[in-house]
């Protein structure tokens, strides 16, 4: 008995032969190629939020884990100067506690210098006001190496927060941590959305220097509002590492840019 089969894909409908018996690769081709086009993103983003939930399980049945809930905003002003130089101003307000207390809110200078193939290069210059009313200067130098394989790029940046508190009772007192960060960013020409997964993890030098500290697990959405303009909703678990009862953050994000 004869049987056509249709398969209703992203903007076409593909007819796989006139007997499913006799299927060919050239069948199987035409129907995969379109899936791994236009649903590369979304297939990407579904192992990974199966990846993230494994990971925040598999967790030591002793452990005793504290989740929280955030919010946190910002909004930015971006300034390019040149082929090799642009900066930016940023305002930053966040909340903790199920949304209940307030965790910090900053002023934030950055400065970065595209080394052509190479690296990108920069330093972000933060001024905090925490919820203990309590002010700190934050110097965080990083470096960037990007990829291109179209339509994604691979962003690797290594960056050292050296945070310095402004009262210093017992000396020279500074905090200071390192972070890794892989991403990997989804957009097309011509379409004004981008999706964005990242993994990013933390080592603070006052605990160990080897052992993560923080592991961060992150996805999000971009929406260019106009040319200039873009506003971005992100999600992100944040876990505490080789801790007798770890915090496990979960935030969401709303951040607005605007280029000068």
């Amino acid at each position: 008995m004869l049987t056509r089969a249709f398969v209703k894909l992203p903007f076409k409908t593909y007819l796989l032969g006139t007997d499913l018996q006799k299927l060919n690769f050239n069948s199987f081709n035409r129907m995969l190629n379109p899936i791994l086009n236009w649903n590369l993103p979304v297939l990407g983003l579904s192992l990974f939020l199966i990846f993230l939930s494994l990971v925040l399980n598999a967790q030591n049945p002793h452990y005793n884990v504290e989740n929280d809930f955030g919010l946190w905003s910002k909004i930015e002003l971006d300034q390019k100067h040149n082929k090799d130089w642009k900066s930016s101003y940023s305002f930053a307000y966040r909340r903790r506690n199920n949304l209940n207390s307030f965790r910090n809110l900053f002023f934030e200078y950055a400065v970065n210098r595209d080394l052509k193939n190479k690296f990108d290069t920069g330093s972000q210059f933060r001024f905090t006001l925490d919820d203990n009313q309590e002010y700190t200067f934050r110097f965080a130098p990083y470096l960037v190496k990007a990829y291109r394989l179209k339509p994604i790029t691979f962003k690797y940046r290594f960056k050292n927060d050296l945070d310095i508190p402004f009262e210093q009772s017992n000396g020279f007192d500074f905090r200071s941590r390192v972070r890794n960060r892989i991403e990997a960013e989804y957009e097309r020409k011509k379409i004004p959305v981008s999706l964005d997964f990242s993994v990013e993890w933390f080592h603070r030098y006052n605990v160990s220097a080897i052992w993560f500290s923080n592991i961060r697990i992150s996805t999000g959405i971009q929406y260019e509002l106009s040319k200039d303009a873009k506003i971005g909703i992100g999600y992100f678990v944040q876990q505490e590492q080789n801790e007798a009862k770890p915090v496990r953050d979960h935030v969401v994000s709303v951040d607005v840019s605007y280029e000068l």
